[in-house]
């Protein structure tokens, strides 16, 4: 088991999301067969409320059990193109944010800023930036891209 902190309070928001049955997208551009075990390990009613879902690239696994290739193929979700139409139109994921007017966009990067474009009936986004490193040469862009 690695080392891995939440930040302070997540589990808290976790239930208050499952509570309103608010759903969480977490885009990725990391593998989500990590992110989905780090959140089976260390938040388990996160993975089976079905509130939580992951959108990232997987890992695609042969008979043998090595990896032999990756979804989705051909366009691999990366910090510059994690807009959410592209990443979920046609997906059950899709339906979930529809009808939501209304997003909260954590994000570690300014490229995470592009989210939640061309979300049908996105009005109102609240974007939080966590600036993790470089924090002296990112925290003008942060700052200038960044609500909070």
């Amino acid at each position: 088991r690695g080392r891995f902190a939440f930040r302070e309070g997540v589990e808290e928001l976790l239930a208050q999301l499952r509570e309103h049955r608010v759903p969480l997208l977490i885009f990725s551009a990391g593998l989500a067969d990590i992110v989905e075990e780090i959140l089976r390990q260390h938040l388990p009613d996160a993975t089976s409320s079905g509130v939580v879902n992951v959108i990232s690239n997987r890992m695609v696994f042969g008979e043998d059990g090595t990896v032999v290739g990756f979804e989705p193929r051909g366009r691999p979700i990366h910090t510059l193109n994690k807009g959410a139409v592209g990443m979920i139109k046609g997906s059950p994921h899709h339906d979930l944010s529809k009808s939501r007017t209304s997003v909260v966009l954590l994000g570690d990067s300014l490229g995470d800023l592009h989210m939640a474009d061309g979300l049908e009936e996105r009005r109102h986004v609240l974007s939080v930036g966590f600036l993790n490193d470089k924090v002296a040469d990112r925290f003008d862009q942060f700052l200038g891209g960044f609500d909070v």
